[in-house]
């Protein structure tokens, strides 16, 4: 086992992510869409050591049926603030939290 070292460089990521390219038979008529919406996002601060987490989301209200009536917000300890897609932290991104839309 060697000195583990974290990946410091930015990722870029799509709010919309489409799949089909991906897909074993492309362009086939499916009844299950293929795009994917960007609702979340964990960050990781720090080394591989230690460090610190926070959060970025999409709240909705809870009659909501679609992601485009939520705002985004930042979630650090307990302070949350409101935060919008441009806030997000690409080099600090860890985990990245996606649904199917239609």
């Amino acid at each position: 086992d060697g000195p583990l070292v974290k990946i410091g460089c930015s990722v870029d990521f799509p709010n919309e992510l489409d799949l089909e390219e991906y897909m074993c038979q492309k362009g086939a008529r499916s009844t299950t869409s293929t795009r994917y919406q960007l609702y979340g996002v964990i960050n990781h601060h720090g080394n591989v050591g230690g460090g610190h987490y926070t959060a970025n989301a999409v709240v909705v209200p809870p009659s909501a049926t679609t992601l485009d009536l939520g705002e985004w917000f930042n979630f650090n300890d307990s302070i949350v603030s409101r935060a919008t897609p441009e806030d997000l932290d690409t080099q600090a991104a860890y985990v990245l939290f996606y649904r199917r839309i239609d």
